[in-house]
């Protein structure tokens, strides 16, 4: 699993021209901590499924680097933190139909695209987000 996660990742970034090694915090956790770190950070007192931390700012889905936005001096970029949780996974992988693989990586995806300073606040932006997660996926052949 580790392994596609990661190859989610390279091809998101890529996808957007992201070429700096990046990195990524990744956090499962069970529905109980997803409910609180909802209700901390977002004023949801409820489960969901994935949330997405970034640690750049972004422009027009774009990333706009600073010197300090770089972890080791020159190289790598730290984007964010991604929170999943693994039994809304499965439940949603089951109720889709296609598994927890499958969703476990469309979430993955879209915590990416989040990072990369994508969101989905109008109908116009969902479509370009879900577009540019299923190229991704279906790239890797990760397909419902």
């Amino acid at each position: 699993m580790k392994r596609i996660l990661r190859k989610i990742a390279e091809k998101s970034c890529r996808s957007e021209g992201f070429l700096y090694p990046v990195m990524i915090g990744l956090l499962f956790v069970n529905n109980e901590e997803m409910t609180r770190i909802n209700g901390e950070t977002r004023n949801i007192h409820r489960v969901t499924d994935v949330l997405s931390f970034p640690m750049l700012n972004m422009v027009n889905g774009k990333v706009e680097l600073k010197e300090e936005d770089f972890t080791d001096g020159k190289n790598t970029v730290y984007l964010g933190d991604i929170v999943i949780a693994p039994d809304v996974v499965e439940e949603q992988g089951k109720a889709y139909g296609h598994g927890f693989t499958r969703e476990l990586g469309f979430l993955f995806s879209h915590g990416m695209f989040h990072l990369l300073g994508y969101d989905h606040m109008d109908s116009e932006n969902e479509k370009i987000m879900m577009d540019k997660q299923e190229e991704v996926l279906s790239s890797l052949k990760i397909t419902r």
